[in-house]
């Protein structure tokens, strides 16, 4: 008996068999934004708005206010080798520069400089800056101003301003002074006394009369021992940290006006070319949309 054979039954699920009959796909669908396409069709518009913007933000630089500034530097103590080999003279003038440089940028220096100056306290406080030197005894007082006058004479009358205040509120040199003129009185005193006990002795005065003078110049040359202890630690006071000396005074000032023509330039191109992406992008993405519907 003769079998005969029947196809095997398609189950669900399985797949159809491309060779039985199946509609042949048509070509892929064109993507509605083609990045690279578009960049490449409107590169022209790209280039000429970031050519046109970078030349607008050129102007506006060209055209913007130029800003100067100068600078003074400041030393705090005396710069010799003697003062600075002193204990500690490196600690103290440092937190001194800290402390003037606040100084300098206080209310009460604003106030000062502008009544010299004929402005007002604000513009000098928005005008002037000041900051010490790391690990040195220097701070630098910054001023600036629309011209390169301006911003020097700023400079210079902080300068002089910190320097007027330094002098008001150091006394050690005073001092110093007084303890000098004690000691010199003292020693005339003291030679005064030698030259009375001499002559006493030679006139043959009496015992009691020696005696006394002697005492008298004992307690003179005391004296004068103590104020030379007191004399020596004034002036190693005063040599290390007393009075400012100005290292640099500004003679000429630094204008950003080609930085600003640079910084607008280079912002004013970036805008362009953000914006002409955005377009290039737009009108490539309208024109696609445009094919479709038409074709």
């Amino acid at each position: 008996m003769t079998q005969i054979e029947t196809p095997p039954r398609s189950h669900a699920g399985d797949g159809a068999d491309p060779d039985l009959g199946a509609a042949p796909s048509g070509p892929p669908a064109q993507p509605l934004l083609d990045l690279p396409h578009g960049l490449r069709r409107f590169w022209w518009l790209i280039v000429g708005l970031a050519v046109l913007l970078g030349a607008a933000g050129v102007y506006v630089g060209a055209n913007r206010g130029a800003t100067y500034t100068a600078a003074a530097s400041v030393n705090v103590g005396r710069v010799d080798i003697r003062s600075q080999a002193l204990p500690g003279y490196m600690t103290a003038a440092q937190a001194l520069a800290a402390s003037y440089s606040r100084v300098a940028t206080s209310d009460r220096a604003a106030a000062e400089i502008g009544r010299r100056l004929r402005l007002s306290p604000q513009t000098v406080a928005g005008r002037l800056a000041a900051a010490p030197v790391p690990k040195a005894p220097i701070f630098v007082i910054t001023a600036r101003g629309p011209s390169a006058a301006a911003a020097i004479g700023l400079a210079n009358a902080a300068t002089d301003q910190i320097k007027r205040y330094v002098s008001s509120t150091d006394a050690g040199d005073a001092a110093a002074t007084g303890i000098l003129s004690a000691y010199r009185k003292q020693a005339r005193r003291a030679a005064s006394l030698k030259l009375k006990i001499r002559g006493l002795r030679s006139e043959g005065a009496a015992a009691s009369a020696i005696s006394r003078a002697q005492l008298a110049l004992q307690t003179s040359r005391v004296r004068l021992q103590g104020l030379s202890t007191q004399y020596q630690a004034q002036s190693q006071e005063v040599l290390s940290t007393a009075g400012i000396e100005v290292l640099d005074r500004p003679t000429r000032a630094v204008s950003n006006h080609s930085k600003t023509i640079k910084q607008y330039g280079a912002a004013g191109a970036v805008a362009g070319l953000l914006l002409g992406v955005a377009l290039a992008l737009g009108l490539e993405r309208w024109m696609t949309r445009r094919r479709r519907r038409t074709g």
